[in-house]
């Protein structure tokens, strides 16, 4: 059960047992930078079930979750917002679990089943986009050339399965171009990428050997 499952339980159950009240759901959101905090709880939802002031509402709640989960070390109470603090160990024991798995992040291929690779910016409209927006349409085209070079160079044909839906508004194609670098600076890369990758090939085919 991930954390943010464990706090929504302790949540509800301290909702219980402190007002007798049962709530169906428990809304988060991300800290606000200027808190302390991991993982905020919304409290406002809350008043529907129980009237008071939400300020002691969260106050209550984060004794409670204090209390009763060992990952919670602290909290703090803004207006209706209840900001948690997650013990380090908790971040050390999933980065360890990660570490010593050697098969985290790969997938055996199957025929049976698609590859998908969902890539979306999710700007927000209401504000200007930035180079941080740009981003992620970055990285989906760059890892779309990088399967597409190195199936070429192993032979290898591996199910990519695109979800090509237009949204509006959307850019429909960025991607880098050196030849500033070129103009500015006389620099030009020594090998092409398809190149790159070859070599690559080689020596981890020489180094199996």
């Amino acid at each position: 059960m991930s954390i943010q499952n464990r706090i929504a339980a302790t949540v509800k159950k301290g909702f219980l047992t402190l007002y007798n009240t049962e709530i169906p759901s428990v809304e988060f959101q991300a800290t606000r930078k200027e808190f302390e905090g991991d993982i905020t709880v919304v409290v406002f939802p809350m008043l529907r079930y129980k009237k008071g002031n939400p300020v002691q509402i969260g106050e209550d709640l984060g004794n409670y979750i204090v209390d009763h989960l060992d990952e919670v070390i602290r909290f703090n109470v803004v207006k209706g917002f209840l900001n948690l603090v997650i013990t380090d160990h908790l971040y050390l024991d999933a980065f360890n679990a990660i570490f010593k798995n050697e098969q985290y992040g790969f997938v055996k291929p199957s025929d049976e089943k698609d590859a998908v690779l969902v890539e979306y910016s999710s700007p927000n409209t209401n504000k200007p986009l930035h180079l941080g927006h740009v981003r992620n349409n970055l990285l989906g085209y760059s890892v779309a050339e990088i399967i597409d070079t190195c199936q070429n160079v192993w032979g290898t044909n591996l199910p990519i399965k695109s979800e090509n839906i237009e949204r509006k508004n959307e850019i429909p194609e960025t991607r880098c171009d050196r030849s500033k670098a070129l103009k500015d600076f006389g620099w030009k890369p020594k090998f092409s990428f398809q190149e790159g990758v070859k070599a690559i090939k080689e020596r981890m085919q020489n180094d199996l050997i």
